[in-house]
């Protein structure tokens, strides 16, 4: 009886380890883009949404209490910085309850073949890294 009883801790201890372990990784790649627009949507029964109220920061890489720009999303979900400095910067988007997201952002010089935009899907799944969000370039 006390074999099955460690037993049962031990397999329930590693059920909470791999939990906590999958909250803790979260390492979107870095995103190389010509200007910082786009927009927040969120995965909902209804369908995708714009998720709005959501706030975006932009600080720079090496001076990350620095914010460069900052923005509240309005019912669109839309955002657009428009052009930055070329840098590496970190895109942080935050709503109240839900856990930051940030994202590696590399501004490079502007290419006529680039017109794409960054979708940030905001999640609340405490199970998968990031929390369930994460991000995408897409076409115009």
């Amino acid at each position: 009886m006390e074999h099955l009883k460690l037993f049962i801790l031990l397999v329930g201890l590693g059920l909470l380890n791999i939990h906590v372990f999958a909250q803790g990784i979260c390492v979107p790649d870095t995103f190389e883009v010509n200007s910082v627009n786009g927009k927040v949507m969120a995965h909902l029964d209804r369908g995708d949404e714009p998720f709005p109220d959501v706030v975006i920061r932009i600080t720079k890489k090496d001076k990350p209490k620095n914010i460069v720009k900052e923005t509240k999303i309005n019912d669109s979900g839309v955002f657009d910085f428009g052009d930055l400095k070329q840098g590496r910067y970190d895109l942080i988007a935050s709503y109240p309850h839900l856990k930051d997201f940030y994202l590696d952002l590399l501004v490079t010089a502007k290419h006529a073949s680039k017109n794409e935009q960054i979708i940030i899907w905001l999640a609340a799944d405490f199970i998968k890294p990031c929390s369930g969000s994460y991000a995408e370039l897409k076409e115009k």
